[in-house]
């Protein structure tokens, strides 16, 4: 399988219901309505990508598939549902861009990032995303998105961003626009 990423609205819980097997329905069922909706949809889009699938979580929280030696990153806004899957590592985030970011810059941005994006159309948007698909791909503990992840460059043309997580190799992540939000994916190369 090629790096592949899928984008869909978070489906209602009576369609999901629906489609869903009733194993999955009542793993979740104790859950919020809005996390069953979530969970349930990352499945849907998982099974329809690979066949039925069963989604567990590593150590350190990350998603990942039984018996299936795919990497898999998911992620959701309040209406929207993002999943990357690759061969090798990947990691992907997707948000509202009406989200209120500013707000909490300072505990993920430093000066010179806040001084490269300040004058970005969803700057901080895109470097929230940016900063939480490196996160993801990662998989590492205690990694701060402040101290250990920087943003290098951003490109507008084409939509890419250059990083590097913990003083390491330049890394590339690519962003784009869904609806009202915006994704961004890095997969290891």
């Amino acid at each position: 399988m090629k790096n592949s990423v899928f984008i869909e609205q978070i489906p209602k819980l009576e369609y999901l219901y629906s489609r869903m097997p009733s194993k999955d329905i009542e793993e979740v069922a104790s859950l919020s309505l809005k996390r069953q909706s979530e969970i349930l949809g990352s499945k849907m889009i998982l099974n329809n990508a690979l066949g039925q699938v069963q989604l567990l979580h590593d150590s350190f929280g990350g998603p990942i598939l039984e018996n299936n030696s795919l990497s898999v990153s998911i992620s959701h806004s309040r209406t929207m549902l993002a999943v990357a899957l690759s061969k090798f590592p990947c990691g992907i985030d997707i948000e509202e861009k009406d989200r209120n970011f500013i707000r909490v810059t300072p505990k993920y941005l430093s000066q010179s990032e806040i001084e490269l994006l300040q004058s970005i159309p969803d700057g901080y948007a895109i470097a929230w995303c940016t900063k939480e698909a490196l996160y993801k791909y990662q998989r590492t503990e205690k990694i701060d998105m402040l101290k250990h992840i920087r943003i290098i460059d951003i490109n507008l043309d084409e939509r890419s961003l250059h990083c590097s997580i913990l003083d390491r190799r330049p890394i590339e992540v690519k962003y784009n626009y869904y609806s009202n939000c915006i994704a961004a994916v890095v997969f290891e190369r």
